[in-house]
């Protein structure tokens, strides 16, 4: 759901959008196969180690999606589209430091709710319940990772503060089938910073070529490549499987 905005290929215009991992779901949704399609094209032959033992999954966009018809009417409701509100409050260093763990949501609030008249007496609460976190996981792919644990470690990282961390872990349940949950704001840097990713291979104990990672945003996936993760850009469950069966 990492908030660095850099610029670094010819798709970069539609990575903006897609850096705020694990809290904010892209609002370009109907262009998102498409542009994974393209991505990948010619990326999948030879790319994936026979010893690769270790899926690596982002959630927002992979697993979880975001309702993004009740975020907008939320949105509205409060004067703003989705997207100008997400650039609003997102697109800053207070933003970064919330991601990595080093302030609170009270501090992020304090100074992003005076960045719009609009916003000065709005509740956070209400814009991470019914703005944030308004989401649908997706069932076939978690019933996917039941159906192929034994053969491959299977965990998320995801890019968010330590209450989303919570409250992930709380919808996910109990009996949810994957073996690490790992967030930005517990490894002290965010996507797409290739050192998230070392950080992750070392507390999992896996070397870079045993894993296999899917995210939705493209500046993510080629920092995994940069640390030697074989990394693809997450079209849809048929895809995963194919990458993982072949």
């Amino acid at each position: 759901m990492g908030i660095i905005l850099q610029i670094n290929n010819s798709l970069s215009f539609l990575q903006l959008p897609l850096q705020y991992g694990g809290l904010v779901a892209i609002f370009l949704i109907p262009l998102r196969k498409s542009i994974s399609t393209i991505w990948n094209r010619g990326k999948h032959v030879g790319l994936v180690d026979r010893k690769a033992r270790v899926l690596i999954l982002d959630l927002d966009g992979v697993i979880r999606h975001l309702d993004l018809d009740t975020a907008e009417r939320a949105a509205q409701s409060i004067g703003f589209t989705y997207a100008e509100l997400i650039q609003t409050v997102w697109y800053n260093e207070y933003s970064f430091k919330l991601l990595c763990g080093r302030s609170t949501r009270e501090e992020w609030w304090n100074h992003v709710s005076k960045f719009d008249p609009r916003l000065e007496e709005l509740s956070q609460d209400v814009l991470w319940d019914e703005v944030f976190e308004i989401s649908i996981y997706d069932e076939e792919l978690i019933e996917f990772v039941r159906g192929i644990k034994g053969k491959y470690r299977v965990g998320i990282l995801t890019n968010c503060d330590k209450e989303s961390k919570i409250q992930i872990l709380k919808e996910l349940g109990d009996n949810h089938p994957f073996d690490f949950v790992f967030s930005s704001s517990d490894l002290g840097v965010a996507k797409p910073n290739p050192a998230i990713f070392e950080k992750l291979l070392e507390r999992i104990g896996a070397e870079a070529k045993q894993c296999v990672f899917f995210d939705d945003a493209i500046a993510n996936v080629e920092a995994a490549q940069d640390v030697g993760l074989h990394a693809f850009l997450f079209e849809d469950v048929d895809h995963l499987k194919y990458i993982l069966e072949s």
